[in-house]
């Protein structure tokens, strides 16, 4: 491992956990978990917004902010939030960026 390779892996293991590297393979492994989430969350809010598409196309209605909106209530989405928002408000923000 090189320094740029360290620096990033500290900045990784703060910015994930919400805490300085304390240097174990855990902490490292701990911040790897919580970026993979991430990852999840977002392909799962990717695949909510093209089947959402799908559906306004479908329609034949143009694609844009308004229509998605329109769209997302049609579909209940705004009224009970895709589970993916829960998962990432709950298991995914840093506890040092709650509450800014």
């Amino acid at each position: 491992m090189n320094p740029e390779h360290l620096d990033n892996l500290i900045r990784h293991c703060e910015e994930y956990t919400g805490r300085p590297w304390d240097g174990s393979v855990e902490h490292a492994t701990a911040a790897a978990d919580m970026a993979a989430e991430i990852v999840d969350i977002l392909h799962a809010h990717v695949d909510w917004l093209s089947g959402c598409k799908e559906r306004v196309e479908r329609a034949g209605l143009p694609w844009n902010t308004r229509t998605c909106r329109d769209q997302s209530r049609r579909d209940g989405d705004l009224a009970a939030p895709p589970q993916w928002i829960g998962n990432y408000s709950e298991n995914c923000t840093p506890a040092h960026l709650l509450n800014r």
